[in-house]
């Protein structure tokens, strides 16, 4: 798909699917985009460093919004479930709060309460090991998945051009999907 923006100051200001010629003023500059930088463009916009030279995309934008991409990414990889002892858990930030006050509580009563699974089938464990070891794995896949959105982010940080921004947000997105 060909893209045209329109550009003020050196820099892209609106994107075009659409040839502009003819819907504008003249007054207003439109670039095509080359083929070869197209995909950047639904991340970031585009400068030059003057009217003769050619556009690029803005380092800086692109590497914010995709560390931004991979927060959310990292954050919906956050939300799908563990299964532990054959039973599926919630990784939810508010249900593993709610699982920590269930084992201070089972600590503090000795009593093991019903608990509620991802299903919302009500399980009652036979001991508090049950609890704390689907705890224990719902911890290690949250820590798994802030290293691994750790490790993307420094990627994207020291990345020095827009080619490398997009290789460390496409290794972000094979990690992320995990199972």
């Amino acid at each position: 798909m060909t893209y045209w923006v329109r550009v003020e100051n050196n820099q892209s200001v609106e994107v075009r699917d659409t040839d502009p010629a003819g819907f504008f003023p003249e007054t207003y500059e439109w670039v095509e985009i080359p083929e070869a930088l197209e995909q950047y463009v639904p991340w970031c916009y585009f400068t030059r460093a003057d009217a003769n030279s050619t556009l690029a995309p803005d380092l800086d934008d692109l590497k914010e919004k995709v560390r931004v991409f991979v927060r959310q990414t990292r954050w919906e990889a956050e939300s799908r479930q563990v299964t532990h002892g054959g039973r599926d858990f919630s990784v939810w930030r508010e249900h593993r709060h709610l699982m920590s006050e269930y084992i201070a509580h089972a600590q503090e009563t000795s009593t093991l309460p019903a608990f509620k699974l991802l299903n919302g089938v009500w399980w009652t464990p036979a001991n508090i090991e049950e609890v704390t070891g689907a705890y224990s794995a719902i911890l290690a896949r949250v820590a798994e998945l802030f290293a691994a959105e750790a490790t993307a982010v420094s990627s994207i940080n020291s990345a020095t051009t827009a080619i490398e921004v997009m290789n460390a947000k496409a290794t972000a997105e094979t990690i992320f999907d995990l199972p």
